[in-house]
């Protein structure tokens, strides 16, 4: 089992395990969402060790790293050999990172999920005006109206097998329940 922080991220790790051939259906790997790092606690006291003793892997962002080491009492140095993952920021970040701002933010600009309004909210703080990753990435975490859901479904579209691959965690996660 993957637990993830929530629907974009289950988005994101299903594209990119389909893309990478780990396909975790045929692998026998439920994902599942929560509502954010802090109900990974109970997911893992139903389905871990204490629970139903079912493998369980976890994906989380930075900001909630001190916080799964104190609720799960697993050291930081120890989130490797306890199948906890980390997004360097947050999978907005890898997946901006991986496509470049200027393709994600084409792809915003050219779908129907989001309004003109909703698009004029993102910053371009980059030299002439141009985004930077970090506005972009910053504009696809909002979760506002489903912003970060509808950002994680463009996304998804615009992922190949070669740019999949470079988004870290969620790799580092799949080689290791693949293997």
């Amino acid at each position: 089992m993957i637990a993830v922080e929530g629907v974009s991220d289950r988005i994101i790790v299903e594209a990119v395990s389909n893309l990478t051939g780990r396909n975790l259906d045929r692998l026998g790997i439920s994902l599942v969402e929560t509502d954010g790092a802090g109900d990974m606690r109970a997911i893992v006291k139903l389905f871990g060790k204490s629970g139903f003793d079912i493998p369980i892997s976890l994906l989380i962002d930075k900001d909630a790293v001190a916080k799964t080491a104190a609720k799960l009492g697993v050291p930081e140095s120890d989130f490797g050999r306890n199948s906890i993952y980390v997004s360097d920021r947050d999978l907005e970040a890898e997946y901006v990172n991986a496509l470049g701002a200027n393709s994600v933010w084409k792809a915003i600009e050219g779908s129907t999920l989001f309004s003109p309004n909703e698009r004029a909210n993102c910053d371009a703080s980059g030299p002439d005006g141009i985004r930077t990753e970090e506005d972009v990435a910053a504009f696809c975490r909002q979760k506002k109206k489903a912003c970060k859901v509808r950002s994680a479904m463009v996304v998804a579209t615009l992922l190949t097998e070669s740019t999949a691959r470079t988004i870290s965690s969620i790799n580092r996660l799949l080689d290791d329940i693949a293997a």
